[in-house]
C-alpha cells in the first residue's frame, strides 16, 4: 500500500509541475516577440525580377537580432509519358538538392525600433537562375526524361527577449513567399547540411 501511495504522490507532483510550467509559459506569451518572415515581389523590368526579404516583429521588444537566409537548388527528373499507348514506369528517376552560395546579398537593412522591428534584404534579378535552369532543362531533356528545378529558401532568426532568453526560429518559404515556421530539429538539420557544404568549399 505504501508503494502505491508513493507512486501516486510522484505522479501528482509531476502533473502539478507540468501545469505550473505551462501556466508560466502562457503568462509570458504577451511579453515575447512574434516573428514573421516573407518574400515580397518588388518589380520586374526588362526580365529582371526584384524581391525583398522582410523579417518583422509584431510582438514585444527583442534584442541582438540575427537573421541568416540560405537557399538550395532542387533538381528532379520527370518521366515523359506518351498521351496514347503503353509505357513502362521508370523507377530510376533522380533527385538532387544542392546548397547555393551567394544567392543572398551580404547587405542587410534595419528599419524601426526594437519593437515593430523590420529587417530586410533587397534581392536583385532572382529570375537569372531560373533562366539558366530553363536552358539546362532544354539541353538535358529527352524523349524519355525531363528535368525541372527550383529554389528552396530557408531562414534562421535568433534574438533575445526582455527576459534575456535566447530564441532561434527556423522558417521555410512556401511558393507564395510566406515564411512557415519549422520544427527546430528539422531547421537545424537543414542549416547543418548547408554549413557543412560551405566548410568543404573552404577546405
Amino acid at each position: 500500500m505504501a508503494i502505491i501511495v508513493s507512486i501516486n504522490a510522484n505522479s501528482i507532483a509531476k502533473a502539478q509541475l507540468s501545469l505550473a510550467n505551462d501556466a508560466q509559459r502562457i503568462a509570458t506569451l504577451p511579453y515575447l516577440p512574434n516573428i514573421k518572415a516573407r518574400f515580397n515581389f518588388v518589380s520586374s523590368e526588362d526580365g529582371v525580377r526584384k524581391e525583398k526579404l522582410e523579417v518583422t516583429n509584431s510582438g514585444d521588444s527583442m534584442y541582438e537580432l540575427r537573421a541568416v537566409p540560405i537557399a538550395f537548388l532542387e533538381l528532379r527528373e520527370l518521366q515523359v509519358v506518351p498521351i496514347n499507348g503503353p509505357y513502362a514506369k521508370n523507377t530510376n528517376l533522380n533527385k538532387s538538392t544542392i546548397p547555393l552560395e551567394w544567392y543572398f546579398p551580404n547587405v542587410t537593412w534595419v528599419d524601426g525600433s526594437d519593437k515593430d522591428f523590420v529587417l530586410y534584404q533587397d534581392i536583385e534579378n532572382t529570375g537569372l537562375l531560373e533562366d539558366r535552369l530553363n536552358i539546362f532543362s532544354k539541353n538535358y531533356s529527352s524523349e524519355e526524361k525531363h528535368i525541372i528545378g527550383g529554389i528552396k529558401k530557408y531562414l534562421l532568426v535568433s534574438y533575445r527577449d526582455r527576459f534575456k532568453a535566447l530564441h532561434t526560429d527556423y522558417f521555410q518559404f512556401d511558393p507564395m513567399g510566406e515564411g512557415v515556421l519549422m520544427d527546430s530539429s528539422e531547421g537545424e538539420a537543414v542549416f547543418k547540411i548547408h554549413n557543412e557544404y560551405s566548410q568543404k568549399k573552404l577546405s
